[in-house]
């Protein structure tokens, strides 16, 4: 079975859209797991006619917003899948993921994870796949170079979470990235050359606070220290934030992020 778990915080306009992307799936045996993170809007009053008509959706409410990461870790302990997958709160999925991803890992048991590619949907105009080509079954360098492997396109092995833990907390945003890097370190995984995720641009969208990413990206700088440097990317990423840095005026900000970390 698999489990999956949709994270969502006063997303009401476009959680049934989601919602319905998972129930629609050809692959049937699963469970959806929605975690309302603190959300004060009318998100559970919208969700309780679907779930009275599957019993294989499950809604778990927080008292009070945590953020994704806490999110997904607590459908991860309350899932009963051998595999996880995460679903957004505004996009969708292709009616096939789960079905060619579970035969993909059924095929290949020692992947650590199988993603695929997605496309974005800004105002009907959709965009290039992501990532473009497969970065092979060892893929932690290219990951380091660049974030490959985006959430909603994960299938998961449960054992995966056992062995190396789950989202970090302490982390605001980025969180998904280093939880591929982590996972592409440690197993092999698949890919599948082909959108299986339509994601929607919004303006409120969590990806798009530059506080958050700029404290996260230096979070994962540090975790990551010795294997940027190993691979010749420490100096090129510490130039690409002082540059987004400048561009926000917000040099001094980010040189204090530097120095508590014991960034240089």
């Amino acid at each position: 079975m698999v489990s999956v778990i949709i994270p969502t915080y006063n997303r009401a306009g476009t959680l049934i859209r989601s919602v319905q992307s998972v129930t629609g799936q050809s692959y049937s045996d699963w469970e959806l797991i929605i975690v309302d993170d603190g959300s004060t809007d009318n998100t559970k009053e919208l969700l309780e006619p679907l779930l009275r008509q599957d019993v294989r959706l499950r809604y778990i409410g927080c008292p009070e917003n945590k953020g994704q990461a806490a999110a997904r870790n607590t459908g991860i302990q309350a899932a009963q899948g051998a595999y996880i997958a995460f679903q957004d709160s505004d996009d969708v999925w292709v009616p096939d993921k789960l079905q060619k991803q579970v035969a993909m890992m059924e095929a290949h048991p020692e992947y650590g994870l199988i993603y695929g590619q997605m496309v974005y949907d800004d105002g009907g105009v959709l965009s290039v796949p992501y990532p473009p080509q497969d970065a092979g079954e060892w893929a932690f360098e290219e990951c380091l170079k660049n974030n490959l492997i985006s959430t909603q396109t994960m299938l998961v092995s449960r054992a995966v979470f056992d062995s190396i833990g789950l989202f970090d907390t302490s982390m605001s945003a980025l969180e998904d990235y280093e939880l591929a890097l982590r996972i592409t370190k440690n197993y092999p995984v698949g890919f599948l050359s082909e959108p299986v995720v339509v994601a929607y641009k919004s303006a409120d969208s969590v990806s798009r606070d530059l506080g958050k990413h700029l404290i996260s990206n230096c979070i994962l700088l540090k975790k990551y220290e010795k294997d940027f440097k190993a691979g010749h990317l420490w100096e090129n990423k510490i130039a690409s934030l002082r540059e987004i840095a400048r561009s926000y005026d917000v040099v001094e900000d980010l040189e204090d992020i530097f120095s508590v970390l014991n960034i240089l």
